[in-house]
């Protein structure tokens, strides 16, 4: 079962994605951006690739810092992944 995780937007100018750290989960997490069209859709990452990810704050929590390269889009995923 994959756990949704909804974000505004990454962080541009590095190119990352914050996500707080008692948000993630094991195994498939699905990130949706909010309120970034220029990213329609949903991203799977899974939960132990973004634990190894470095930790950093997003001005008041801590956060799992993940390279956008990290997310994969649905489209690429296999057809039987994405029957859920």
């Amino acid at each position: 079962m994959s756990h949704e995780i909804d974000i505004w937007e990454p962080r541009w100018y590095d190119r990352t994605v914050l996500i707080k750290c008692v948000r993630v989960k094991d195994g498939d997490n699905v990130v949706t951006f909010s309120r970034t069209p220029s990213l329609p859709g949903r991203y799977h990452v899974e939960g132990r690739l973004v634990r190894s990810c470095p930790v950093g704050s997003n001005g008041k929590v801590p956060c799992y810092v993940v390279p956008l390269a990290d997310l994969v889009g649905e489209e690429a995923k296999p057809a039987q992944e994405r029957l859920w």
